[in-house]
């Protein structure tokens, strides 16, 4: 095998290790053959790829009750760093004592297979460089084997010394150890151009597999009340009732209406209330920022002083409204 020197700049490199306890199995041969990896815990539901690790461990923690704070912290840290942070161009590494080494190239967002295994669900698809020959653990530097050896976490940022080492090997051209997607071959892969055409062309191959296919789905939703959404388009008067609001849009539904999204400003299935006070009439761009935005919950407060400052201002409108 070619010398590897760690000249190049630094890359963020994450050691991955995925073992099936229940099954005493690896699934690493899984990842080489279907061009992924993954992490697992199918008890678990979707993370949002915008998640953050709050979000991440109330996820965890409603789908793992009574698991020790260790645990769940454990759990809701390797989920957020595979779903919110790692990305297109990092380098994953496997490890396990008395396995080969694996190293590939990130090369898409992480996406959730309801329809799959579960325990495979959870992927990133994955250019692997080691396919044909894998690395040995025991020809690694010293300083790297020990990191790549050290601690259990299922997914981990490797330190400086690490991805310096793993991205030379991940950069370099040729080297018999890669397979036919390797080195810069594979960091091509990663242009949004080709990566676009490659889902196209993956998704025209299996088209026929699920067009017109459906699923039943059990879902629980809480109750609401349509007269509080009623009373909130009363009030709104046909606009955006976020005041920072930026432009809602000029087209109206069939029915002539404007195009407004009746909101709980606080959650009803986290305990928020459906009443008017508490609701909110937002255009899709104002619900976006709400829902999505890095500024959701500065806008939440601020959007609940609108809602009750304009419910009181309503019922005050009519006789004896101070009284209601």
């Amino acid at each position: 095998m070619t010398p590897v020197t760690a000249t190049h700049t630094t890359c963020r490199c994450w050691l991955i290790r995925s073992y099936d306890h229940d099954l005493s199995e690896s699934l690493v041969p899984y990842w080489l053959k279907g061009g992924f990896c993954s992490v697992s815990w199918g008890e678990v539901p979707e993370v949002p790829t915008d998640a953050s690790r709050a979000e991440a461990r109330e996820i965890v923690t409603a789908a793992m009750p009574g698991r020790p704070k260790e645990r769940i912290d454990h759990v809701a840290g390797a989920l957020y760093r595979f779903v919110s942070v790692m990305d297109i161009g990092d380098v994953v590494v496997t490890a396990k004592r008395g396995q080969p080494v694996h190293v590939g190239i990130v090369e898409g967002p992480h996406y959730y297979d309801a329809d799959g295994e579960k325990r495979l669900a959870r992927r990133h698809n994955v250019s692997w460089l080691t396919t044909a020959a894998p690395l040995e653990l025991d020809s690694l530097p010293e300083g790297v084997r020990e990191k790549l050896m050290a601690g259990q976490a299922t997914l981990t940022k490797l330190d400086n010394e690490a991805a310096k080492y793993f991205g030379a090997f991940s950069a370099r051209d040729g080297g018999s150890s890669s397979s036919p997607t390797s080195g810069r071959a594979a960091l091509s892969a990663t242009d949004p151009a080709s990566r676009y055409a490659r889902l196209c062309t993956e998704l025209a191959a299996t088209e026929h597999d699920t067009h017109g296919v459906r699923r039943a789905l059990t879902v629980t939703a809480p109750v609401r009340r349509a007269k509080a959404r009623d009373a909130v388009l009363t009030r709104c008067d046909g606009a955006c009732e976020n005041p920072e609001c930026e432009g809602a849009p000029s087209d109206v539904k069939d029915s002539g209406r404007p195009i407004l999204e009746v909101d709980h400003i606080h959650d009803i299935a986290k305990g928020g209330r459906d009443a008017p006070e508490q609701m909110i009439a937002l255009c899709p761009n104002c619900h976006a920022v709400k829902t999505y935005g890095s500024t959701r919950e500065a806008l939440r407060d601020r959007l609940l002083g609108v809602a009750q400052a304009a419910h009181a201002d309503w019922l005050s409108r009519i006789p004896g409204g101070a009284d209601r």
